[in-house]
């Protein structure tokens, strides 16, 4: 997992931009990838905070 984007910090708010890549193990039902496969996805997390500590994501 590597960030692309971030961290971004805003007031109470901590987000960032990611990216995953890894080799598919075939356990999700419905995926279009083979077992074996390399594959990669984004995402994007958002965090608020209060008092130092993640309260809501």
């Amino acid at each position: 997992m590597s960030i692309e984007v971030g961290p971004i910090e805003e007031n109470a708010y901590v987000s960032a931009r990611w990216k995953l890549t890894g080799t598919y193990n075939g356990e999700m039902p419905g995926a279009k990838a083979n077992a074996g496969e390399v594959i990669s996805f984004h995402g994007m997390d958002i965090f608020f905070l209060e008092e130092g500590k993640i309260k809501d994501y």
